[in-house]
Parts: C-alpha cells; structure tokens; sequence
C-alpha cells in the first residue's frame, strides 16, 4: 500500500511523471514473456502473503480473545464462588445462634444449652474471618468489574450481571454486622446472657438477605459464565438437546431466581 502510494504521487516529490493506470498496462504488455512471468509471479506471491498475514492476523486475535474471555470467567467465578462460600459460613453460624437461642427459650436440658452456648463460641471465629472476607470482597468486586470492563462490556447484559451482583453482595456486608452474643463461659448466667445479647430479628434479617444475595449472584455468575465461554465453545445439538430437556426446571430456577431478584431491589 506504501509502494503504491509513493508511486501515484511521485510526482509530488519528485520531477519524475508515474505512468497512469493505462499506460501502466500498455507498458506491462510491451514486456518479454519472461519479465510477464516474472511480474505475475511475484504479484502472486505478494497476494499469497498478504492473505496468509491478514488470516494469521484474524486468527491470532480469535485466539487471544478467546483466551482472555476464559481467564475473565475465570476470574469472576473464582471470586463469586469463594464469595458465595463466605456468605454460607456467615449465614449458617448466625442461623445456629437463632436456633440455639429457640431452643433454650423453649426449655432444653441444662446440658443441652451448655452445649449449645460452647459450640458457637466455638464456631465464633469462623464468622468473623467470613466476615472480614466480604467486608474486603465488597470492595474488591468493584475493581475486578472495572479491571475487566471490556470483555464484560463486549456481550449483551454482562457488564449489567456482574453490577448487580456486586449489589447483592454489598447488602451482605451491610446486613452481617449482627450484635455477636461475646460470654464468658465460666460466667454462672452465661446462657442468660447469652439469650440478652442476642437480636434475633437481626439475625433473621441477615439470614433472609444472604438467601436472597446468594440465589441472585449463583443465577446472574452462571449467565455471565456462559456468555463469556460461548464465543469458545459455541452452541451445538447436545447443548440444545440438554437445554430442551431441562425446560421445566430451568423455567422453575428462573422464576425463583426473578422472585430474589425482585424481593432484593424492594429492600
């Protein structure tokens, strides 16, 4: 293309006067068959060269797009199932305090609530370090969605899944400060204190929100898993056959997946 052009305007910088496009043919056609030969072959070989280049080309970016929507699905799923892990942790401790906390209400064996009170002190440090993970991971979400903006952005609703995911794990961490019942077990009115300390309507809020948190983030990852490998896999007859068979449950996860999705944009 550079050769051409400094032909055609060679006359520009120079006081040479380039052939037209007519006079560029009469004159190839003055040549020796040998010089015809020559010219054809290497217009030929330069073709074949810029077509090998320009497929070598398409290839290599097919290549590296498909690496690059892999490492991104990859990137997202890690987080949300390492995210979607901490929010069960959470969630069942705070619902083992509630159920604890029934349970001695409704007048369990003196050694059943002693139990009771040893093993979520116990279990106690596990929820705090999930807790401290999604207090982190409410932040981290934002820069993982911003670091992969384009490939996210680059599919239809994408970019919008992974937002409303980070919205649902931000009403995690705004719900898991619960007030922690801390006693001191050699204390004679620990299981009393224990009941005190204990705001069970708060817990029964965080619980209710992890549930609605965790169905949404578990359906819209999936969707964007999906979209983000399918320029890779491709959809084939065995997909459709398995999607075709699934329809009623598929139907019935995606009313329930509607249902939190709706319930969590009313809180």
């Amino acid at each position: 293309m550079i050769a051409m052009l400094a032909y055609w305007y060679a006359d520009t910088f120079t006081k040479i006067d380039p052939f037209s496009l007519k006079e560029l043919i009469n004159w190839v056609s003055t040549l020796k068959l040998e010089y015809k030969v020559a010219l054809i072959s290497s217009g030929v070989t330069i073709a074949g060269f810029a077509i090998a280049f320009h497929t070598a080309t398409i290839n290599w970016r097919a290549q590296m797009r498909a690496q690059m929507m892999l490492q991104v699905s990859g990137e997202v799923e890690n987080f949300f199932s390492t995210v979607s892990r901490n929010i069960s942790t959470a969630k069942f401790y705070v619902k083992s305090l509630v159920e604890a906390a029934n349970k001695i209400q409704n007048g369990a064996p003196t050694n059943e609530a002693e139990f009771l009170l040893y093993y979520n002190q116990k279990e106690q440090q596990k929820f705090l370090h999930a807790q401290s993970f999604l207090s982190e991971a409410s932040v981290e979400v934002h820069r993982i969605i911003s670091k992969n903006f384009n490939p996210l952005v680059s599919h239809w609703g994408v970019l919008n899944s992974a937002q409303e995911s980070a919205k649902a794990l931000t009403k995690v961490s705004e719900k898991m400060y619960v007030r922690l019942p801390i006693i001191d077990l050699n204390d004679p009115q620990r299981v009393q204190r224990f009941i005190n300390n204990l705001n069970v309507a708060e817990c029964e809020e965080f619980i209710e929100t992890c549930e609605q948190s965790q169905t949404v983030i578990s359906g819209l990852i999936g969707g964007i898993n999906g979209q983000l490998t399918s320029t890779v896999l491709g959809f084939n007859l065995p997909m459709f056959s398995h999607s075709l068979s699934k329809r009623k449950e598929f139907r019935k996860v995606v009313e329930k997946f509607h249902q939190a999705l709706n319930e969590g944009n009313e809180q």
